[in-house]
């Protein structure tokens, strides 16, 4: 099986040039994660003073959770939102979202059954040996 172009072509038709996705389109979510994590461990250290990247983690959590409601349901916030399901979804909208949200909540419980189970792992106190030091 090839791609999709490949396989919708005609008889006499030729594929004259093809691409790709360039990389370039990652460096904004590259740019935020980057900026997430430096904000982090600014707010993680400095939990009493003020930071400055803290109204910018705050500012980069509300644009993810908004891109995580508009991935979950297309057309969020518009007039018609059923204008924006994928090709093939017309009319289905719930059935749209099971597809969406049914695997979504067998992965957050997948990770919370992992969590559970290593809660005998995480009770357990490791016992470090700390070497003397003679300052005479």
């Amino acid at each position: 099986m090839g791609r999709y172009i490949e396989e919708i072509l005609q008889p006499g038709e030729k594929l004259l040039y093809s691409t790709t996705v360039h990389w370039i389109i990652y460096l904004p979510g590259v740019f935020s994660l980057i900026v997430a994590v430096a904000a982090f461990v600014d707010w993680a250290f400095s939990p009493g003073g003020v930071a400055p990247f803290r109204w910018l983690l705050a500012t980069l959590a509300a644009l993810f959770a908004l891109a995580t409601v508009a991935l979950l349901y297309p057309g969020f916030g518009t007039s018609n939102p059923d204008d924006s399901l994928p090709d093939g979804w017309e009319g289905q909208r719930g059935a749209y979202e099971l597809s969406q949200f049914i695997p979504l909540a067998v992965l957050i419980g997948l990770g919370l059954l992992f969590y559970w189970m290593g809660r005998n792992t995480r009770a357990q106190v490791a016992e470090v040996k700390l070497a003397t030091v003679d300052e005479t």
